[in-house]
Protein backbone atom coordinates (compact mmCIF):
# COMPACT_ATOMS: atom_id res chain seq x y z
CA UNK A 1 0.00 0.00 0.00
CA UNK A 2 1.34 3.42 -1.37
CA UNK A 3 0.73 6.49 1.05
CA UNK A 4 -1.07 9.95 -0.62
CA UNK A 5 1.21 12.52 -0.68
CA UNK A 6 -0.39 14.62 2.44
CA UNK A 7 -0.19 11.03 4.44
CA UNK A 8 2.96 10.77 3.53
CA UNK A 9 3.86 14.47 4.56
CA UNK A 10 2.08 13.68 8.07
CA UNK A 11 3.95 10.40 9.07
CA UNK A 12 7.52 11.31 7.64
CA UNK A 13 7.91 15.38 7.46
CA UNK A 14 5.38 17.53 10.01
CA UNK A 15 7.43 18.93 13.09
CA UNK A 16 10.70 17.35 11.71
CA UNK A 17 13.80 19.31 12.03
CA UNK A 18 15.89 20.33 8.73
CA UNK A 19 18.29 17.53 8.76
CA UNK A 20 16.03 14.89 9.27
CA UNK A 21 13.93 16.52 6.66
CA UNK A 22 17.06 16.68 4.60
CA UNK A 23 17.88 12.70 5.79
CA UNK A 24 14.41 11.88 4.29
CA UNK A 25 15.26 13.45 1.11
CA UNK A 26 18.86 11.45 0.73
CA UNK A 27 16.80 8.42 2.16
CA UNK A 28 13.85 9.21 -0.98
CA UNK A 29 16.91 9.83 -3.61
CA UNK A 30 18.57 5.95 -2.68
CA UNK A 31 15.03 4.28 -3.42
CA UNK A 32 14.72 5.91 -6.13
CA UNK A 33 17.70 5.06 -7.76
CA UNK A 34 17.53 1.54 -6.19
CA UNK A 35 13.95 1.15 -8.32
CA UNK A 36 15.44 2.90 -10.99
CA UNK A 37 18.18 0.30 -11.35
CA UNK A 38 16.05 -2.65 -10.86
CA UNK A 39 13.74 -2.21 -13.71
CA UNK A 40 17.11 -1.29 -16.14
CA UNK A 41 18.47 -4.28 -15.28
CA UNK A 42 18.60 -7.49 -17.66
CA UNK A 43 17.15 -9.94 -15.09
CA UNK A 44 14.26 -7.41 -13.99
CA UNK A 45 11.05 -9.09 -15.10
CA UNK A 46 7.99 -6.93 -14.50
CA UNK A 47 5.95 -10.68 -14.60
CA UNK A 48 7.69 -11.18 -10.80
CA UNK A 49 6.58 -7.83 -9.83
CA UNK A 50 3.88 -7.76 -7.34
CA UNK A 51 0.94 -4.25 -6.44
CA UNK A 52 2.43 -1.96 -6.22
CA UNK A 53 5.15 -2.28 -9.27
CA UNK A 54 8.36 -0.55 -9.76
CA UNK A 55 7.14 1.38 -11.92
CA UNK A 56 4.51 2.88 -9.63
CA UNK A 57 6.55 3.08 -6.86
CA UNK A 58 8.90 5.19 -8.83
CA UNK A 59 6.05 7.77 -9.40
CA UNK A 60 5.09 7.74 -5.87
CA UNK A 61 8.67 8.07 -4.51
CA UNK A 62 9.51 11.64 -7.31
CA UNK A 63 6.33 12.89 -5.41
CA UNK A 64 7.11 12.06 -1.84
CA UNK A 65 10.57 13.75 -2.62
CA UNK A 66 9.31 16.87 -4.56
CA UNK A 67 6.86 17.49 -1.18
CA UNK A 68 9.75 16.76 1.62
CA UNK A 69 12.07 19.49 -0.94
CA UNK A 70 8.90 21.75 0.17
CA UNK A 71 8.70 20.89 3.45
CA UNK A 72 12.59 21.72 3.97
CA UNK A 73 11.81 25.48 2.31
CA UNK A 74 8.77 25.56 4.62
CA UNK A 75 11.09 24.77 7.32
CA UNK A 76 13.45 27.65 6.38
CA UNK A 77 15.74 25.55 4.76
CA UNK A 78 17.53 26.80 1.10
CA UNK A 79 17.36 23.69 -0.53
CA UNK A 80 20.44 23.20 -3.47
CA UNK A 81 19.92 21.19 -6.51
CA UNK A 82 21.94 18.33 -7.29
CA UNK A 83 23.76 18.12 -10.69
CA UNK A 84 21.37 15.61 -11.76
CA UNK A 85 18.45 17.53 -10.36
CA UNK A 86 19.35 20.39 -11.96
CA UNK A 87 20.07 18.39 -15.10
CA UNK A 88 16.72 17.16 -15.20
CA UNK A 89 15.21 21.06 -14.15
CA UNK A 90 16.90 22.31 -17.31
CA UNK A 91 15.40 20.03 -19.30
CA UNK A 92 11.95 20.02 -17.97
CA UNK A 93 12.17 23.94 -18.62
CA UNK A 94 12.74 23.75 -22.11
CA UNK A 95 10.69 21.40 -23.28
CA UNK A 96 8.19 23.91 -24.46
CA UNK A 97 10.93 24.38 -27.15
CA UNK A 98 11.21 21.31 -28.70
CA UNK A 99 11.48 21.41 -32.32
CA UNK A 100 12.75 17.45 -33.22
CA UNK A 101 13.45 14.16 -31.83
CA UNK A 102 15.24 11.18 -33.06
CA UNK A 103 15.00 8.00 -31.67
CA UNK A 104 17.72 5.59 -33.36
CA UNK A 105 17.71 1.72 -32.66
CA UNK A 106 20.54 -0.59 -34.49
CA UNK A 107 19.68 -4.07 -33.68
CA UNK A 108 22.03 -7.18 -34.44
CA UNK A 109 18.87 -9.15 -35.82
CA UNK A 110 16.69 -5.98 -36.93
CA UNK A 111 18.88 -3.73 -38.44
CA UNK A 112 18.56 -0.02 -38.27
CA UNK A 113 15.35 1.85 -37.34
CA UNK A 114 15.07 5.44 -36.81
CA UNK A 115 11.89 7.33 -35.51
CA UNK A 116 11.93 11.32 -36.09
CA UNK A 117 8.89 13.41 -34.59
CA UNK A 118 8.50 17.30 -36.33
CA UNK A 119 6.04 19.54 -35.36
CA UNK A 120 3.91 21.94 -37.91
CA UNK A 121 2.17 24.47 -35.70
CA UNK A 122 0.10 22.28 -33.16
CA UNK A 123 0.37 18.84 -35.76
CA UNK A 124 2.40 16.47 -34.83
CA UNK A 125 4.15 14.35 -37.64
CA UNK A 126 5.85 10.50 -36.91
CA UNK A 127 8.15 9.45 -39.91
CA UNK A 128 9.66 5.61 -39.13
CA UNK A 129 12.63 4.13 -41.49
CA UNK A 130 12.87 0.44 -41.38
CA UNK A 131 10.17 0.01 -39.31
CA UNK A 132 10.75 -2.83 -37.05
CA UNK A 133 7.00 -3.60 -36.57
CA UNK A 134 3.73 -2.88 -38.16
CA UNK A 135 5.10 -2.58 -42.15
CA UNK A 136 7.63 -4.05 -44.06
CA UNK A 137 11.07 -3.57 -43.53
CA UNK A 138 12.82 -1.39 -45.14
CA UNK A 139 9.99 0.82 -45.35
CA UNK A 140 9.58 4.54 -44.59
CA UNK A 141 6.54 5.36 -43.29
CA UNK A 142 5.01 8.78 -42.53
CA UNK A 143 1.62 10.15 -40.45
CA UNK A 144 0.23 12.70 -38.66
CA UNK A 145 -0.14 11.42 -35.01
CA UNK A 146 -3.56 11.76 -33.18
CA UNK A 147 -1.94 14.28 -30.53
CA UNK A 148 -1.20 17.87 -30.91
CA UNK A 149 1.96 19.68 -30.39
CA UNK A 150 0.96 20.61 -26.91
CA UNK A 151 -0.49 16.83 -25.46
CA UNK A 152 2.86 15.55 -26.83
CA UNK A 153 4.83 17.62 -25.31
CA UNK A 154 3.35 17.21 -21.80
CA UNK A 155 3.95 13.12 -22.69
CA UNK A 156 6.94 13.72 -22.85
CA UNK A 157 7.03 15.81 -19.45
CA UNK A 158 5.63 13.05 -17.78
CA UNK A 159 8.24 10.65 -18.93
CA UNK A 160 10.85 13.08 -17.11
CA UNK A 161 13.85 11.99 -19.66
CA UNK A 162 15.90 14.72 -18.17
CA UNK A 163 16.41 12.14 -15.11
CA UNK A 164 17.58 9.80 -17.67
CA UNK A 165 21.44 8.97 -17.72
CA UNK A 166 23.82 10.06 -20.45
CA UNK A 167 24.56 6.77 -21.21
CA UNK A 168 23.11 2.86 -20.77
CA UNK A 169 25.26 0.20 -20.87
CA UNK A 170 24.95 -3.20 -19.88
CA UNK A 171 28.00 -3.60 -18.27
CA UNK A 172 27.05 -1.46 -15.07
CA UNK A 173 25.59 -5.10 -14.24
CA UNK A 174 28.42 -7.07 -14.91
CA UNK A 175 27.54 -8.42 -18.43
CA UNK A 176 29.29 -8.47 -22.00
CA UNK A 177 26.86 -8.58 -25.23
CA UNK A 178 28.54 -9.30 -28.27
CA UNK A 179 25.68 -8.49 -30.45
CA UNK A 180 22.33 -6.82 -29.88
CA UNK A 181 21.56 -3.49 -29.89
CA UNK A 182 22.75 0.19 -29.31
CA UNK A 183 20.33 3.08 -29.32
CA UNK A 184 20.29 7.03 -29.58
CA UNK A 185 17.67 9.57 -28.77
CA UNK A 186 18.61 12.91 -29.93
CA UNK A 187 15.96 15.91 -28.97
CA UNK A 188 16.80 19.55 -30.67
CA UNK A 189 15.25 22.41 -29.47
CA UNK A 190 13.93 25.75 -31.83
CA UNK A 191 16.31 28.13 -29.95
CA UNK A 192 18.93 25.63 -31.73
CA UNK A 193 21.35 25.43 -28.61
CA UNK A 194 22.87 22.33 -27.66
CA UNK A 195 20.68 19.00 -27.96
CA UNK A 196 19.87 16.79 -25.85
CA UNK A 197 21.40 13.53 -26.47
CA UNK A 198 21.20 9.92 -24.72
CA UNK A 199 22.75 6.83 -25.61
CA UNK A 200 22.53 3.07 -24.92
CA UNK A 201 24.52 0.14 -25.59
CA UNK A 202 22.23 -3.19 -24.82
CA UNK A 203 20.86 -1.26 -21.91
CA UNK A 204 17.47 0.83 -21.37
CA UNK A 205 16.26 3.95 -19.67
CA UNK A 206 13.34 1.70 -16.52
CA UNK A 207 10.39 3.53 -19.21
CA UNK A 208 11.99 3.18 -22.34
CA UNK A 209 9.11 1.26 -24.09
CA UNK A 210 6.94 4.42 -22.66
CA UNK A 211 8.57 6.33 -25.15
CA UNK A 212 8.91 4.04 -27.75
CA UNK A 213 5.17 3.76 -27.46
CA UNK A 214 4.30 7.27 -27.96
CA UNK A 215 7.00 7.33 -31.23
CA UNK A 216 4.35 4.69 -32.43
CA UNK A 217 1.42 4.18 -34.52
CA UNK A 218 -0.67 1.61 -36.56
CA UNK A 219 -1.81 1.88 -39.96
CA UNK A 220 -4.50 4.11 -39.77
CA UNK A 221 -2.29 6.11 -37.80
CA UNK A 222 -3.05 5.55 -34.12
CA UNK A 223 -0.86 4.66 -31.27
CA UNK A 224 0.58 1.82 -31.40
CA UNK A 225 1.27 0.14 -27.25
CA UNK A 226 4.99 -0.44 -27.12
CA UNK A 227 4.28 -2.68 -24.10
CA UNK A 228 1.29 -4.19 -25.40
CA UNK A 229 3.49 -6.29 -28.33
CA UNK A 230 6.38 -7.21 -25.46
CA UNK A 231 8.85 -4.41 -26.20
CA UNK A 232 10.39 -4.22 -23.03
CA UNK A 233 13.83 -3.58 -23.97
CA UNK A 234 15.88 -6.04 -22.25
CA UNK A 235 19.10 -7.74 -23.35
CA UNK A 236 17.76 -10.54 -25.10
CA UNK A 237 14.45 -8.41 -26.93
CA UNK A 238 16.98 -7.81 -29.84
CA UNK A 239 18.58 -11.12 -30.03
CA UNK A 240 21.78 -10.35 -28.32
CA UNK A 241 24.33 -12.84 -27.25
CA UNK A 242 26.09 -12.16 -23.60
Amino acid sequence: MMLTVDDYYDWYLKGKSLPEIMREIENLRKTMASLKSKMESPKYNKEDSCWPNEKMQICATRAYLNRAKEAYAEAGGVYELTKAEKKAADFAARIPLIDKIILNIDSFNLGLEIRTVRFRGERTYLKINNPFYSYPSGKTCRHQLPISRELFLQSIKGLNIGEWRPKYNVKRFGYTVIDGSDWSLEIYFSDEDKPFKVYGDNNYPYNFADLYELLSFDKTGASLPGEARGLYFRVEWLGARS
